[in-house]
């Protein structure tokens, strides 16, 4: 069932961390070096994952980009909905006898 306007659903978006182990150094020495990596994703109420990002270094950069990801989404579904209006819109029919309209 598909939530209504102005209700958030059971979408969640979750930020996840990554160690990463890598040998860095001339050869002959090994350095042990980590690092981590954080990404996001948006779950659906199914557990599906329906969007996610690329990897960042910090975490307070993979926030930025969820919350930058979510804008562009937001625009992006108003325009699609305004299209889609308009489309509508275009394709409706006028009876002027319902809308009072006297033709001679």
């Amino acid at each position: 069932m598909k939530p209504l306007p102005g209700e958030a659903g059971s979408a969640r978006v979750e930020f996840t961390e990554k160690r990463i182990d890598f040998e860095d150094g001339p050869a002959g020495a090994t350095y042990s070096n980590v690092r981590f990596e954080y990404r996001w994703r948006v779950k659906a109420g199914n557990n599906e994952i329906v969007a996610s990002g690329e990897a960042y270094t910090r975490k307070s950069d993979a926030v930025r980009g969820f919350e930058d990801a979510a804008e562009n989404i937001r625009i992006a579904l108003l325009n699609y909905l305004s299209e889609k209006r308009q489309a509508a819109l275009r394709s409706e029919t006028v009876d002027p006898e319902e809308h009072g309209i006297i033709q001679e």
